[in-house]
Protein backbone atom coordinates (compact mmCIF):
# COMPACT_ATOMS: atom_id res chain seq x y z
CA UNK A 1 0.00 0.00 0.00
CA UNK A 2 1.45 2.99 -1.00
CA UNK A 3 0.19 6.43 0.15
CA UNK A 4 1.13 9.58 -1.93
CA UNK A 5 1.36 12.35 0.58
CA UNK A 6 2.31 15.75 0.03
CA UNK A 7 5.18 16.60 1.72
CA UNK A 8 5.20 20.28 1.40
CA UNK A 9 1.33 20.29 2.54
CA UNK A 10 0.58 22.41 5.66
CA UNK A 11 -1.22 18.96 6.46
CA UNK A 12 0.76 17.11 8.71
CA UNK A 13 1.96 13.44 7.35
CA UNK A 14 0.26 11.86 10.52
CA UNK A 15 -2.93 13.18 9.36
CA UNK A 16 -2.38 12.70 5.42
CA UNK A 17 -1.79 9.01 5.91
CA UNK A 18 -5.12 8.56 8.11
CA UNK A 19 -6.84 11.02 5.53
CA UNK A 20 -5.72 8.63 2.82
CA UNK A 21 -6.54 5.73 4.68
CA UNK A 22 -10.32 6.63 5.58
CA UNK A 23 -10.78 7.42 2.33
CA UNK A 24 -10.00 4.25 1.13
CA UNK A 25 -11.91 2.65 3.48
CA UNK A 26 -15.17 4.97 2.62
CA UNK A 27 -14.27 4.08 -0.78
CA UNK A 28 -14.65 0.27 -0.47
CA UNK A 29 -10.74 -0.15 -1.52
CA UNK A 30 -10.36 -1.46 2.01
CA UNK A 31 -12.76 -3.87 3.63
CA UNK A 32 -13.10 -4.86 7.26
CA UNK A 33 -10.28 -7.49 7.61
CA UNK A 34 -7.83 -6.25 5.89
CA UNK A 35 -4.31 -5.48 7.04
CA UNK A 36 -2.45 -2.49 6.41
CA UNK A 37 1.45 -2.72 6.20
CA UNK A 38 3.18 -2.58 9.11
CA UNK A 39 4.39 0.40 10.49
CA UNK A 40 7.97 -0.28 9.75
CA UNK A 41 6.98 -1.34 6.42
CA UNK A 42 4.79 2.10 5.73
CA UNK A 43 7.66 3.95 7.06
CA UNK A 44 10.07 3.14 4.38
CA UNK A 45 7.74 2.88 1.64
CA UNK A 46 7.25 6.27 2.67
CA UNK A 47 10.41 7.78 3.74
CA UNK A 48 8.94 9.05 6.79
CA UNK A 49 9.80 8.57 10.15
CA UNK A 50 8.46 5.40 11.84
CA UNK A 51 7.00 7.45 14.58
CA UNK A 52 4.96 9.27 12.34
CA UNK A 53 2.97 6.21 10.91
CA UNK A 54 2.63 4.99 14.45
CA UNK A 55 0.75 8.06 15.59
CA UNK A 56 -1.62 7.97 12.65
CA UNK A 57 -2.23 3.88 13.28
CA UNK A 58 -2.65 4.89 16.77
CA UNK A 59 -5.26 7.68 16.28
CA UNK A 60 -6.99 5.59 13.53
CA UNK A 61 -7.32 2.62 16.31
CA UNK A 62 -8.57 5.25 18.94
CA UNK A 63 -11.68 6.18 16.42
CA UNK A 64 -12.23 2.85 15.53
CA UNK A 65 -11.48 2.52 11.95
CA UNK A 66 -8.50 -0.39 13.14
CA UNK A 67 -7.50 -2.86 15.52
CA UNK A 68 -4.15 -3.75 16.36
CA UNK A 69 -3.59 -7.52 16.70
CA UNK A 70 -0.41 -9.80 17.51
CA UNK A 71 -0.22 -11.69 15.01
CA UNK A 72 -2.27 -10.08 12.07
CA UNK A 73 -0.63 -6.55 12.45
CA UNK A 74 -2.95 -3.64 11.98
CA UNK A 75 -6.52 -4.70 10.41
CA UNK A 76 -9.04 -2.77 9.14
CA UNK A 77 -12.49 -2.73 11.25
CA UNK A 78 -14.50 -0.71 8.81
CA UNK A 79 -16.42 2.98 9.11
CA UNK A 80 -16.21 3.83 12.49
CA UNK A 81 -19.17 4.62 14.16
CA UNK A 82 -20.56 8.52 14.90
CA UNK A 83 -21.65 9.51 17.92
CA UNK A 84 -23.27 13.47 19.00
CA UNK A 85 -20.20 14.44 20.33
CA UNK A 86 -18.45 13.77 16.56
CA UNK A 87 -21.84 14.92 14.96
CA UNK A 88 -21.41 18.41 16.48
CA UNK A 89 -17.60 18.64 16.00
CA UNK A 90 -18.34 17.99 12.13
CA UNK A 91 -20.81 20.71 12.16
CA UNK A 92 -18.87 23.05 13.56
CA UNK A 93 -15.40 21.82 11.36
CA UNK A 94 -17.72 21.94 7.84
CA UNK A 95 -19.36 24.91 9.20
CA UNK A 96 -15.87 26.85 9.69
CA UNK A 97 -14.68 25.50 6.18
CA UNK A 98 -17.52 26.40 4.20
CA UNK A 99 -17.25 30.32 5.86
CA UNK A 100 -13.91 30.43 4.55
CA UNK A 101 -14.77 29.46 1.27
CA UNK A 102 -17.30 31.84 1.04
CA UNK A 103 -15.03 34.46 1.79
CA UNK A 104 -12.51 33.88 0.14
CA UNK A 105 -14.61 34.47 -3.00
CA UNK A 106 -16.38 31.53 -3.92
CA UNK A 107 -19.72 31.57 -4.61
CA UNK A 108 -22.67 29.34 -2.66
CA UNK A 109 -23.63 27.80 -5.99
CA UNK A 110 -19.59 26.10 -6.79
CA UNK A 111 -19.86 25.70 -2.83
CA UNK A 112 -23.25 23.40 -3.12
CA UNK A 113 -21.68 22.25 -6.38
CA UNK A 114 -18.33 20.96 -4.49
CA UNK A 115 -20.38 19.70 -1.61
CA UNK A 116 -22.63 17.27 -3.82
CA UNK A 117 -20.28 16.26 -6.19
CA UNK A 118 -18.17 15.03 -3.54
CA UNK A 119 -21.30 13.20 -1.76
CA UNK A 120 -22.52 11.72 -4.87
CA UNK A 121 -18.64 10.14 -5.01
CA UNK A 122 -19.14 8.63 -1.94
CA UNK A 123 -22.42 7.10 -1.94
CA UNK A 124 -21.55 5.74 -5.46
CA UNK A 125 -18.54 3.61 -3.84
CA UNK A 126 -21.08 3.47 -1.07
CA UNK A 127 -23.50 1.35 -3.26
CA UNK A 128 -21.13 -0.58 -5.33
CA UNK A 129 -20.09 -2.60 -1.67
CA UNK A 130 -23.95 -3.12 -1.33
Amino acid sequence: MILELDMLSKTPIYQQIMDKIIEAIVKGELKNGDSLPSVRQLAGELGINMHTVNKAYNILKREGYVSVHQRKGVVVTGKAKADTEYGEEFYLRLRTLLIEGYSKGIPAARIRQICSSILQELEGKEEERT
